[in-house]
């Protein structure tokens, strides 16, 4: 009975030691995964019409060791009044918690980019349809 106690202890150690530092990378790794979809489903919500189907290019980065989460959001054939409606309607529905960058106001008159970025941990935006206003 020691001798198989003994054994299961070792096993157990073997384990630990072997997946232990994987264990805490993949709590890291689920997190900035969230992150990335909840911010997504945010801005997705927002150009979910079928004036903006084939013409919206979303690009999310999260940082892995630090809550600091971009979105990059590239309007196609868009003009300046169009682009301008955008960036009004998302600053209104945001809280205050998010920054919008224009990156490109004009340099190309057929594309128009603008970065969003939290920028606290609180919910950045103000409606319940929001996946983390819910949450």
């Amino acid at each position: 009975m020691a001798e198989a106690l003994s054994h299961l202890a070792r096993l157990t150690l073997m384990l630990c030691l072997a997946y232990g530092p994987l264990i805490p990378l993949m709590v890291l790794l689920n997190i900035r995964d969230r992150r990335q979809v909840t911010l997504l489903g945010v801005i997705l919500h927002h150009f979910r019409g079928r004036e903006f189907h084939g013409r919206v290019v979303i690009r999310v980065t999260c940082a892995l060791f630090w809550p600091r989460s971009q979105a990059t959001v590239r309007l196609l054939l868009c003009s300046r009044d169009e682009f301008w409606d955008i960036l009004t309607r998302l600053s209104q529905n945001f809280g205050p918690r998010i920054r919008v960058l224009i990156d490109e106001p004009g340099e190309n008159r057929y594309a128009a980019t603008f970065t969003i970025e939290p920028t606290g941990r609180r919910r950045p935006c103000r409606h319940s349809w929001c996946p983390v206003a819910a949450g």
